[in-house]
């Protein structure tokens, strides 16, 4: 038995050397095909053109390597918007090639040409391919303004996550003014919606809003060429306000507690925030667990469009930075909104919203940012107000803690 099993190992032992042998062989061929001459100067033959598929903005080229040992690659090249060359090449190993770039969607033509090692190029194939609609036209389609409360909604399609860069020009002249001619850009990929804030119109100004789109090679398309007239609110007098006592049921729907030594309920809705002076342990502070509820009356009805949070800034574990809290531990930093309808004595959702934690350059900056506040609209999918309501609510999905609540609307 031992001598059976030693003799296929040395069958398969010789079986191995002889596949070593064959490979080296082979390698060495391979070798002697890509070896460089000194007096090679013979350009290959041009690759023969097989088909083309479209893609968004080009087309996948099916085709043939020139029978040549020594070819090496299949280039392409097209002139571009800005009037440059826009190259890409494919080894001799496959047999297609992807070209990217077109401005419009139809027929391009594309050159085709063979390399060899020694850099010897082809006489280039001439051929014709056809395009799909590019990112850059499809995006700008897309765009859509939408007027909100002190700010402009800009969302847009990107669903190819190229790098595609979309301008929003704004010209207005607020009351008793100069013109303003202000312009934004930004990437598409990132996100899909960007709101623009800060334009100070409140009377009815209108503003003019162009968009543009262009992607790396250079193409442009025109958006949109419309004028917008903001909505406006103000924020809500709090001197009205209450907040029902725990354990209340409204709706269905339980008052949270607020701890009576610190974090008491009515810091949440007093005008102050915690890092104002004399505020000090100014904040919300629940025993409860999540999700947990904070139900305030507005002693009227409003029509509601947006709320600003204040975050608590100092906890004893992470006051060693100025950072303090913010954006971290125990703040609340995801709720949901929701609105009181009396007729049907139902609570209506408005929206969820995440304080997303900001990029920074330096940590002072979080000091900044969250001593300012953190803003969302009760409806960010399409800015409007909200029905009359008396009652209104956040849902704390996260967290325990929250300094100050503002709301704003119209009465």
């Amino acid at each position: 038995m031992n001598r059976i099993i030693k003799s296929s190992n040395y069958k398969i032992i010789k079986l191995s050397n002889y596949l070593i042998i064959a490979l080296i062989i082979i390698s060495c061929a391979e070798s002697e095909r890509y070896k460089i001459t000194p007096d090679d100067s013979t350009p290959p033959a041009a690759p023969a053109f097989v088909k083309s598929r479209p893609l968004p903005g080009g087309a996948v080229i099916y085709f043939q390597v020139p029978d040549e040992r020594d070819v090496l690659a299949v280039e392409t090249s097209f002139k571009g918007a800005d009037g440059k060359n826009i190259r890409s090449a494919s080894s001799v190993f496959v047999d297609t090639v992807e070209v990217t770039g077109f401005g419009s969607a139809g027929e391009h033509t594309v050159e085709l040409t063979a390399v060899d090692i020694a850099g010897n190029r082809s006489t280039p194939l001439t051929v014709t391919v056809t395009a799909d609609e590019p990112p850059v036209i499809a995006v700008a389609k897309s765009v859509k303004v939408y007027p909100a409360f002190g700010s402009l909604v800009i969302a847009w399609e990107d669903k190819w996550l190229k790098n595609v860069s979309l301008t929003v020009a704004l010209t207005y002249t607020p009351q008793g003014g100069t013109q303003v001619n202000q312009e934004i850009s930004f990437d598409t990929y990132m996100t899909e919606r960007r709101t623009i804030s800060g334009i100070p119109l409140v009377n009815g100004e209108k503003v003019q809003v162009k968009t543009s789109v262009i992607d790396k090679f250079g193409n442009t398309a025109q958006g949109i060429d419309t004028l917008c007239v903001l909505l406006v609110d103000k924020a809500i007098s709090k001197a009205g306000w209450s907040l029902p006592a725990p354990g209340t049921v409204i709706g269905g729907v339980v008052q949270s507690d607020g701890n009576y030594l610190f974090g008491r309920s009515e810091n949440a809705i007093d005008g102050l925030k915690e890092t104002d002076e004399n505020a000090t342990n100014n904040y919300w502070h629940t025993t409860q667990t999540n999700p947990w509820n904070i139900i305030i009356d507005l002693g009227a009805e409003y029509e509601l469009s947006r709320i600003v949070t204040h975050q608590r800034y100092s906890y004893t574990e992470l006051n060693q930075s100025i950072r303090g809290a913010y954006y971290r531990g125990d703040n609340v930093l995801r709720y949901n909104m929701y609105i009181f309808n009396s007729t049907t004595q139902q609570w209506e959702i408005a929206s969820l919203h995440e304080i997303s934690v900001p990029v920074v350059m330096d940590q002072a900056e979080y000091r900044l940012l969250g001593d300012r506040g953190d803003e969302s609209y009760l409806y960010p999918e399409l800015p409007r107000f909200s029905r009359p309501a008396r009652y209104f609510r956040l849902e704390a999905i996260n967290g325990k803690y929250i300094s100050e609540i503002t709301l704003y609307g119209k009465n």
